[in-house]
């Protein structure tokens, strides 16, 4: 728990760093709704008995609000290219879980009011299962509508896949006379696909004020 404490503090730092590095970018609030969707739960056990058998099972998961932070590094006429953070709220399924994560996000500008989203990042999965992997790679993608100058509105698709997480746990093996424990390797890996819409408003950054060219007459 400590370490993931440590991981969300050294975000919070890093951003902080990339908002006065480039402080006169432009800035986005994200605020997002997921649909309800299911991931899928791998189980691969190396040793394989009788009674382990590899699976994959898919359980349905509750929709949930998250909220992210981006700021843009790069800022071109049809181009855009942003560094960001977001944070998602719990999930309720067979356990509670939430990624929480650290992308880049190019834009791609298609007309005046319509953009192409592209998102590739790392993600801690947060859950109250400690058997579960706690990393994962994010890749999404998205489009996104303005609605006015401050607002827009997106539509994006995004996939998680966590590493594997090797798992020991004791099994009964039959013997000669009683049944005896031994210890059997299982590794776990999770897939997560969800479809989100999001409200978006944009920072507008500040531009130092113009002087007036017009020189001021002199009293005679």
């Amino acid at each position: 728990m400590r370490s993931k404490q440590n991981i969300y503090k050294g975000l919070i730092l890093f951003f902080s760093s990339i908002s006065l590095l480039f402080s006169l970018s432009q800035s986005r609030l994200i605020s997002t709704w997921d649909i309800p969707s299911h991931y899928s739960l791998i189980l691969d056990y190396p040793n394989n008995s009788e009674s382990l058998i590899d699976s994959k099972v898919d359980y349905d998961i509750s929709g949930s609000a998250s909220f992210a932070y981006e700021h843009a590094i790069l800022e071109k006429e049809k181009f855009n290219f942003y560094i960001g953070s977001e944070l998602m709220l719990g999930k309720e399924s067979d356990i509670t879980l939430a990624f929480h994560s650290l992308y880049i996000m190019p834009t791609f500008n298609l007309s005046g009011k319509h953009n192409l989203l592209l998102k590739m990042g790392y993600s801690i999965l947060n859950t109250d299962d400690t058997s579960m992997p706690t990393n994962a790679v994010m890749f999404a993608l998205g489009s996104e509508i303005k609605i006015s100058d401050d607002w827009s509105v997106n539509f994006s698709s995004s996939w998680y896949q966590t590493d594997s997480k090797v798992n020991l746990f004791p099994t009964c093996s039959l013997g000669f006379n009683s049944c005896y424990e031994e210890q059997q390797f299982q590794t776990t890996k999770l897939k997560y696909n969800r479809f989100s819409i999001s409200l978006v408003y944009e920072i507008s950054k500040k531009e130092a004020p113009k002087s007036s060219s017009r020189s001021k007459g002199r009293k005679r």
